[in-house]
Order: structure tokens, then C-alpha cells, then sequence
């Protein structure tokens, strides 16, 4: 490989493979490692092709354009093929799922249709939908990006807190640490879609699935459902994934962090490495000054959600950039590392304390029971606790933990010590009394045996601060929160120096 500017010359293409989820409501993030007819740019309906019949023996294998459609259903339809195995009718794709994702706010969802006549840049990644072979199951769709390799420099401005669909652009992996090292503007964290089997509609409200996770020290598996990892390309992340290479025509998403400089995505040739198709991509750390441990939360739906925790001298209890990651594609119901002032966290990397802990919420829809248990450990071979809200601890390692809860919010600890049976909640409850009052539309805190309070906050049912006492107000022995919202259950969380305690609430 080179470091230089685009080598490739003369009017040649190429032709290369690559497989994709079947499903006609299973998105695929892809990105082309080829570029159409102006060098740096493809549009989908330029350079795909359908490579159904690429293993017929005995065939000059010249794949067929796939077509598309944009009527309903807006699904696609797999290719036909004759009795020796030829295609003789192309897939057709339903245009209305090639979308981009450009600098945009990923929590207001700013998705751009492209379908297959848009223009992307090479190095942007773009959604499409699989063509329905084999009754839609499986990963095993193939297709053929056709024309120029892609070689050299490409870039992409990004502006602070915004997403990209961003994709691998060349005819090559890349290594995925060094994507994120070159790219100082982004949280140094890539997130990788995968769609569960199980969509049955094209409605959103439906959908099955999440982001697996990947960052310099740590990889996190998507959300899942009944214990099905998702269909992706980033599926085997159901462990710790290191070094990992980002295939050929994969997409993922990146966020931009404030401070870096320039607020460019990057790729160059410096980032790819060769890896044979089909070759292991990963390996696997075993760092003697790094510790994980990767929880596992299951609902009472069976949703599942794995969490990494990676312990490491040179990291710290801030938001370390390329260490510590967010969660994306939050559930309904969900489990998350969860922090003073940031973002839920998916992957959380700091110093090992034996005294310390990690706090973790949990968003329940419906009462039932919620289990958290060990995913794998590595490196570990401290005691693991569960602390609970009456400040009893659960060992991990003789039984998972699994608590009865009603809707709404609520924290746990990991800790690596356990405590005496006697709780710290029911110290703080016993101090005193929070109560919604309807009349006057107020929280009341009624401090009356004196407490230190340290922070007083209101969910809710979603787990998002709704209210915050100010520090001022944590003074006096009777607090008064005006209250006028949404008639619902809300958590009102008081730290003290004795402790910390949850309260419920209703509004009404």
C-alpha cells in the first residue's frame, strides 16, 4: 500500500464480492468500495449488481445490474435463475431504503432517501433493504460492486455532536484502530447495525435492532432479542473484539467530539490491511494491566443488552475519548452504565478501585422480573456484586441477579465488596418523606431528620432528569419543586451522606 493520492489508472473495473442479510424489512449499512463514473463518487444503481449465480461451475461469471422499485409494498424480489443455476432475471431492490445519514442529529432522526440515482462521496455509507431470497432469512444475499477501485485520500466535514454513516470506501479492509487514532474530531467510538431476525413490516415502531460497539479497548455487542445476536457483520462482537478490520463495503456510523481539530472524517491508505476473505478478522486481548467485565441485562420481554466495563490504569472516571463509548439505539426497556452529567454509556472504562463501583440504570415498561448476569470476564478475578437499592449485595458469580420491578426507572451498583444485609435505603427512607402535591402542582422533599444531602433528582419513566434541586436549595430541611408536567410515574433519586435512596411518585 501507499500513502500518496489516487495510483490507479486506465478504465478498468473491478468486481467484488460481498454478502448481505437477505430480509426485505433488514437493513444493511453499506459503503462502495468502488466508484462510478466521476472518480470519488458512486451512486447505488451505478456500481451494484446481483451476484446470485457467482459459484455456477463452469461460468464467465458477468453479473446482471440489479434493478429497482418504488411502489408498495416496497419490497425487493430475489433474482430468478434457470435450472443451471444462471440468473435470468436480476434482483430488484425497493429504492425507498437507499438513504444517508451526512452530519446530521442522530436523535431527530435525519435520514436522507437517496435511492439508487443520489450521489454519495466515496467514504459515505448508505442503507439498503435485502431482496426477500430464501423467504428473507439468512445472511448469505451476494452482490457485486462493479468499477473503479477506490484508492487514496478521501474526506468528509463533520461539525460538532453530529453523526455520519461513514463506510470503509476501499476494494480492502481497514483496521479499525486506525480509523479511529487518525480521526481526532470523533469520540473515537464506531458503532455497527445489526438487525435482528424477527421484523415482519416496514414500520419503524417494529424494528429489531441496535448498534454493536467498538472503541481502542473494548467491543460491545448489540441489543438482541431471545438471545439472537443480530445478522451483521459485527455479530461475533458477543465477546471482546480487538484489532478489529472493518470489511470490505461495511458501513458505521461516528460521532463528532468537541475539541478536535480539524472537524474532518478521514480515510487514507495507511488504514488498510490485507485479511482473506473468510480469515479470522479479530483477535482477541489479553492485556496483563487490563481487566473487562461484560454484564448481560435480560428483560422480562427477553430483550437482552450486553454492557462492557474495562478497567485500565491510563484511563480515568471522565469520558476518556476512543476508551469510553455511549449507547445508541437506546430500547424502550434497556439497561446502561449511567453517569453524573453524560450520556448513558454502553462500554466504561476507568482505574480499578476494589471501593469504587459503576452505577447502572434500568428502564422497565412493564412490572416483571429484570435479570443481570455475567456475559464473560476476562483478566478478573476480583469478587462482582450487584448492590441494590436498599443497599444489599448480590454475588454474581454464585447466582444472577434478578429483582421483581415495577415500570419506570431505577439504579444499581456494580461493586466489587460486599456490604452488610442491612441497607442504606432504608436509612434514607426512614429520614424522610417526597410526595407529589396535586393542589399545588410541587415535589416535596420533607428532610426531617436533618440529613446532608448531597443531590436531589426527578426521573422519568425513561429514565431522562426531568428536575434538579439546586445545590442552594439542598440546604434546607423542607424543599419545595415546582411541578407541572405530564400526569405519569416519576423516581425521585436523593443521594445523602448516610446513603442514597429512591422514591416513586405519581402525578396526577
Amino acid at each position: 500500500k501507499h500513502t500518496a493520492a489516487d495510483a490507479n489508472s486506465g478504465s478498468g473495473k473491478v468486481l467484488i464480492d460481498q454478502q448481505g442479510i437477505n430480509g426485505n424489512q433488514y437493513y444493511n449499512y453499506w459503503s462502495s468500495p468502488v466508484s462510478g463514473s466521476t472518480a470519488g463518487e458512486y451512486a447505488v444503481g451505478d456500481i451494484l449488481y446481483d451476484g446470485t449465480d457467482a459459484n455456477v461451475a463452469g461460468k464467465s461469471f458477468t453479473p446482471m445490474q440489479v434493478t429497482y422499485t418504488q411502489g408498495e409494498p416496497w419490497n425487493g424480489s430475489p433474482a430468478v435463475v434457470d435450472g443451471a443455476g444462471e440468473v435470468t432475471t436480476a434482483s430488484i431492490i425497493a429504492s425507498r431504503w437507499i438513504q444517508g445519514f451526512d452530519n446530521g442529529d442522530f436523535w431527530t432522526n435525519t435520514w436522507v432517501m437517496q435511492r439508487e440515482t443520489g450521489t454519495f462521496t466515496s467514504g459515505h455509507g448508505f442503507t439498503m433493504k435485502g431482496n426477500g431470497a430464501n423467504g428473507n432469512s439468512g445472511r448469505g444475499q451476494n452482490w457485486v460492486f462493479k468499477g473503479k477501485p477506490n484508492d487514496g485520500e478521501y474526506t468528509m466535514p463533520i461539525d460538532i455532536d453530529r453523526f455520519t454513516l461513514v463506510g470503509n470506501p476501499y476494494p480492502s479492509a481497514i483496521s479499525a484502530d486506525a480509523f479511529i487514532t487518525a480521526n481526532g474530531s470523533t469520540t473515537g467510538t464506531l458503532y455497527f447495525w445489526e438487525h435482528w431476525e424477527g421484523s415482519s413490516t416496514h414500520h419503524t415502531s417494529t424494528y429489531q435492532g441496535g448498534y454493536a460497539t467498538y472503541t481502542l479497548v473494548g467491543s460491545a455487542a448489540a441489543a438482541s432479542l431471545n438471545g439472537n445476536g443480530g445478522s451483521g457483520a459485527s455479530g461475533f462482537f458477543a465477546t471482546n473484539v480487538a484489532n478489529y478490520k472493518i470489511p470490505v463495503a461495511q458501513g458505521f456510523f461516528v460521532r463528532a467530539i468537541t475539541g478536535g481539530a480539524p472537524l474532518t472524517i478521514k480515510f487514507d491508505n495507511t488504514m488498510r490491511v490485507f485479511e482473506k476473505e473468510g480469515a479470522s478478522s479479530h483477535m482477541f486481548r489479553n492485556s496483563i494491566d487490563t481487566k473487562r467485565v461484560s454484564l448481560r441485562y435480560v428483560s422480562p420481554s427477553e430483550f437482552e443488552r450486553p454492557l462492557t466495563a474495562v478497567f485500565r490504569s491510563d484511563s480515568t472516571l471522565e469520558f476518556d475519548r476512543t476508551y469510553d463509548a455511549e449507547m445508541m439505539g437506546r430500547q424502550e426497556e434497556d439497561m446502561f452504565w449511567t453517569y453524573e452529567g453524560r450520556n448513558p454509556g454502553v462500554i466504561d472504562v476507568r482505574p480499578f478501585d476494589i471501593d469504587g463501583g459503576i452505577w447502572i440504570g434500568i428502564t422497565a415498561v412493564n412490572e416483571g422480573v429484570h435479570t443481570i448476569k455475567i456475559n464473560y470476564l476476562e483478566n478478573f478475578e476480583e469478587d462482582l456484586y450487584i448492590l441494590d437499592a436498599n443497599g444489599v449485595t448480590h454475588d454474581l458469580r454464585e447466582n444472577d441477579f434478578e429483582v421483581n420491578l415495577e415500570a419506570g426507572y431505577h439504579t444499581f451498583q456494580l461493586v466489587f465488596k460486599p456490604t452488610s444485609t442491612t441497607g442504606y435505603q432504608d436509612v434514607v427512607t426512614n429520614s424522610m418523606h417526597v410526595f407529589y402535591a396535586p393542589d399545588s402542582k410541587n415535589v416535596v422533599i420533607d428532610n426531617f431528620d436533618n440529613l446532608t444531602l448531597k443531590s436531589a433528582k426527578i426521573y422519568n419513566a425513561l429514565g431522562q432528569v426531568v428536575k434538579e434541586v439546586s445545590k442552594t436549595d439542598l440546604n434546607q430541611n423542607k424543599i419545595t419543586v415546582p411541578f407541572n408536567v405530564a400526569k405519569g410515574s416519576y423516581f425521585v433519586t436523593i443521594e445523602t451522606t448516610a446513603g442514597k435512596a429512591n422514591f416513586k411518585i405519581a402525578a396526577y
